[in-house]
């Protein structure tokens, strides 16, 4: 296979590429995994291309105009001439919404279950009464509030219970 030189046909020019525009206004904007909005020369082909350094695991979210979140991760390179000047880059990213939708999902539920874990303790510990849960179908594991603990310790007599 004979090895093709493919800096020689692309003219820098052609790579002077922008956000896609509508009506004045960008269809996309990006950011980055911590929320802040990226402009058009912190993008990592442009970054890239300007440094002469490559961009390893990227992760953006690009919103659309529609409201649409998109998650991707990537990675962005320099391409070189062969005297070493930067002609241009390159990038691959991958769509990781599916994903990233399903641990954020998880993410709030788990804290949702702290929340309302906290919650029910607190009201148990506040309970004027002995309350004691089962943990297991069998009943061997059992736990209890405060009040019921001075019950089983016999600080407070049966006609308190």
């Amino acid at each position: 296979i004979p090895k093709r030189d493919w800096s020689s046909d692309v003219c820098s020019s052609d790579l002077d590429v922008r956000h896609t525009e509508f009506q004045g206004e960008s269809t996309v904007q990006f950011f980055d995994s911590e929320g802040r909005e990226l402009t058009w020369d912190d993008l990592p082909m442009q970054r890239a291309a300007a440094t002469g350094k490559m961009a390893r695991d990227v992760v953006m979210q690009i919103r659309l105009r529609d409201n649409r979140k998109l998650w991707v991760m990537g990675n962005a390179a320099p391409v070189c001439s062969r005297d070493g000047k930067v002609r241009g880059a390159i990038a691959a990213f991958v769509d990781f919404t599916s994903q990233k939708e399903a641990e954020d999902s998880r993410e709030r539920a788990r804290k949702e279950a702290f929340d309302r874990t906290t919650e029910l303790h607190a009201l148990l510990e506040a309970a004027p009464m002995g309350v004691w849960i089962a943990h297991d179908r069998g009943c061997r594991q059992i736990t209890g509030n405060a009040f019921a603990d001075k019950v089983i310790m016999g600080e407070i007599g049966r006609a308190h219970v």
